[in-house]
């Protein structure tokens, strides 16, 4: 690896800018030496999870597992949140979708974001929330709005415009 790659000239320095509690974990701190860009993704964790440094380094696993499948770490992290404990068959297939989504359809963050937090464990309850979500944001109608009314209409598209017409 080319000393370009990172900021530190070696890995006593990097070793010496890691908090505390990052040294204190064997993973943790090996994991930080060989991928400088993971350190960011622990810190998020201890933020979330600290002082519990089993549950961080759990989180961290798991975060680094699916990133390193070439998930977005955004969508990982959220997908993690809000389906603690789900079987890696589970988070692949969803997150596969949440791929799917974002690169082939374009769908924005925020909107695949929604569809976690709203369905985590179904994929395709997701991929069809999150397909209508954007349908509607796409038409012009603000993300929290169209959100209520596809709930409010058993997810179809169809129907939440009619209600937000009628709002208007």
């Amino acid at each position: 690896r080319s000393p370009a790659a990172s900021p530190y000239s070696s890995l006593g320095d990097l070793a010496q800018s890691m908090p505390d509690y990052v040294r204190s974990s064997q993973y943790l701190s090996n994991l930080c030496a060989e991928t400088p860009a993971a350190l960011p993704r622990v810190m998020d964790a201890w933020d979330m999870f600290g002082p519990n440094l089993p549950k961080v380094v759990e989180f961290v696993r798991e975060w680094e597992l699916y990133c390193g499948m070439g998930f977005h770490p955004a969508v990982v992290k959220a997908f993690l949140l809000h389906n603690p404990g789900a079987s890696q068959d589970a988070c692949t297939l969803l997150l596969g979708e949440a791929s799917v989504l974002q690169q082939d359809h374009a769908i924005p963050l925020g909107i695949i974001f929604a569809g976690i937090e709203k369905f985590p464990k179904d994929a395709q309850k997701f991929v069809k929330f999150a397909l209508a979500l954007n349908q509607l944001v796409e038409m012009g109608y603000d993300m929290q709005t169209a959100r209520s009314a596809l709930e409010a209409n058993d997810l179809s598209v169809e129907g939440a415009a009619e209600t937000l017409l009628m709002m208007r």
